[in-house]
């Protein structure tokens, strides 16, 4: 029961942000599948949590890792590596970060992040995708921490192949 409701919740809350994340992506939000734009709207949460003016690609990773559920979560599991470093690295690295008060209703996304989805979408335009997933949202955030993944002993191309492996053969 409180799975399902977390879902729902965190749905609700993608779908209640789409039209600010349309804006502040400058994206349409259509090409984004459900889980996408709830993982864009968990990351925008933890952003304004912590008091911060914009979104990180960080954010995303926390968000993401921190879905019991989640493709972020259980591919990482499902390879060797320090899951508890990569968490205290990003927690960090977004420690650093400038916080003002009172926290922005709506944070923004910083330019890495909009880098970031730019990726995604291309990575899900060459899969012959229709929409962006959580997993091309996952691999191209990966792709811009990577080093924060490899000092936590995670190989980027293992993350990518176990990402291939789970997907399947599946468009979005």
């Amino acid at each position: 029961q409180a799975f399902c409701s977390g879902i729902s919740r965190t749905l609700w809350v993608a779908r209640a942000i789409r039209h600010h994340l349309a804006l502040s992506i400058a994206r349409p939000m259509s090409q984004f599948t459900e889980a996408a734009m709830a993982a864009l709207a968990s990351a925008q949460q933890r952003a304004k949590a912590l008091g911060h003016q914009q979104v990180d690609v960080q954010h995303l990773l926390l968000a993401q890792l921190e879905e019991t559920t989640g493709l972020g979560r259980r591919v990482l599991e499902s390879l060797s590596g320090d899951r508890q470093q990569l968490r205290v690295a990003l927690e960090a690295g977004l420690a650093r970060l400038p916080r003002i008060s009172p926290a922005p209703e709506e944070p923004e996304p910083n330019q890495v992040l909009r880098r970031t989805l730019t990726e995604a979408q291309a990575s899900a335009k060459a899969n012959g995708d229709s929409h962006t997933s959580v997993a091309d949202l996952f691999v191209a955030a990966v792709r811009a921490c990577r080093k924060l993944f490899s000092e936590a002993s995670y190989s980027v191309a293992a993350i990518e192949e176990a990402v291939k492996k789970l997907r399947g053969t599946q468009r979005v």
